[in-house]
């Protein structure tokens, strides 16, 4: 059942690698593909690429992505699409612009589908007065937690 949700999601990643890509040739005179098997071949790179070099690049760069405040992963990402361009053939990046471009529009239909799909909520519950004053006068926490709830809860 596990492997099954797993291989649906790497499936849906691939699906929204090739639409953002495709929308991105679309959108940008910068990206070139020749045909849709081009397409899925850099979804396919982009997904290996987006598992295993991303992660080290915002590692290297993290004092850059902390001080500007995650706008450095675009960057990264729009290299990371110049990238693909040079591995994949059939598929150009004439400039660092147009992958700047490609990298948003990725990104941003990335977003889209995942807000519409994503499964995991994280819920935030904010608590006045919950707490209890002790005779060490400092203050505890009450957990009065209905039946049923998770215990996924951030409690602020």
């Amino acid at each position: 059942m596990a492997e099954k949700k797993e291989s649906q999601g790497l499936l849906l990643r691939l699906v929204v690698l090739f639409l953002g890509t495709w929308l991105a040739t679309e959108l940008f005179a910068g990206i070139h593909a020749d045909d849709t098997l081009t397409l899925a071949f850099v979804a396919v790179t982009l997904a290996v690429l987006n598992a295993f070099l991303r992660p080290l690049l915002i590692l290297f760069t993290l004092p850059l992505v902390i001080f500007t405040l995650g706008l450095a992963v675009w960057l990264i990402n729009a290299v990371i699409l110049m990238f693909a361009g040079g591995i994949v053939p059939g598929f150009d990046v004439d400039s660092f612009s147009s992958a700047l471009g490609g990298a948003l529009i990725i990104g941003l239909t990335s977003f889209t589908v995942n807000m519409f799909t994503a499964r995991n909520h994280v819920k935030v519950r904010v608590n006045q007065g919950g707490g209890k004053t002790g005779a060490d006068g400092v203050q505890r926490l009450r957990h009065n937690r209905r039946r049923g709830e998770s215990d996924d809860v951030i409690d602020v």
